[in-house]
């Protein structure tokens, strides 16, 4: 706060150095670096409860991502190795990245340049979300068709092994709809945090604007007491 209480002795001072006779570009200036000190302040307020709420959602997709993943192999055949891979890769990148940014937020005090922020940890998501919805809207293969014989005997064993089977079928629809769910909870908390990362880009274009209309309104001001002046 120390340049602030500065500035404010400055207004006051006389002389040519003083904010009582400092040309207009002059005070321009010190009112931007005074509007840029105000900003980062609330900033880093409203990161304090931000950030560690993206951490924690970053967290539970990469939990709840990992679990649908291991039915992928049965419930998403699909889904090759390779694509697989990619996956695990860009989430362990992500959970890496997170580790290293939280140690080194550990080292910074209140009033510090933050080492991340939540907007930051939703961009590192939203790659993840791209890849993960473009792999669950690949189809299924189409199932071959058994020849006449295997339609037989397969009649044959299902006429003996019916009732096993039907079970079989009720369990692998039951966790089919598990996985579904589990893949629309894991995109609706992607958007979620996407749509926190909009709402914080809207609020400071909002600001930004409100800042250029003070300073569109200062000049008036400014220019209308030197006319009178003169």
């Amino acid at each position: 706060m120390e340049d602030l209480e500065a500035l404010e002795e400055w207004l006051y001072e006389d002389g040519e150095d003083g904010g009582s006779d400092a040309a207009l570009s002059v005070y321009k200036e010190k009112r931007k670096g005074m509007k840029d000190r105000v900003t980062a302040i609330f900033t880093r307020l409203d990161e304090l409860e931000k950030r560690p709420k993206a951490v924690k959602a970053a967290r539970d997709v990469l939990k709840s991502s990992k679990e649908i993943m291991l039915l992928w192999p049965t419930e998403r055949p699909q889904i090759s190795e390779e694509e697989t891979k990619e996956v695990e890769e860009v989430m362990e990148s992500i959970s890496t990245w997170l580790d290293e940014k939280e140690g080194e937020q550990k080292d910074k005090k209140d009033d510090e340049t933050p080492a991340f922020t939540s907007r930051e940890v939703s961009n590192k998501l939203s790659k993840l979300h791209k890849i993960v919805a473009r792999l669950l809207k690949k189809k299924r293969p189409a199932p071959e068709k058994p020849k006449k014989d295997e339609a037989t005997a397969d009649n044959e064993t299902k006429s003996e092994d019916g009732e096993e089977e039907e079970k079989e079928g009720e369990k692998t629809e039951n966790e089919s709809e598990k996985s579904e769910k589990e893949s629309e909870k894991t995109e609706k908390e992607s958007e979620k945090t996407e749509k926190e990362s909009e709402k914080t880009e809207k609020d400071d274009e909002k600001e930004s604007k409100t800042e250029a209309d003070d300073d569109k309104k200062e000049e008036g001001k400014t220019k209308e007491s030197d006319s009178t002046e003169l």
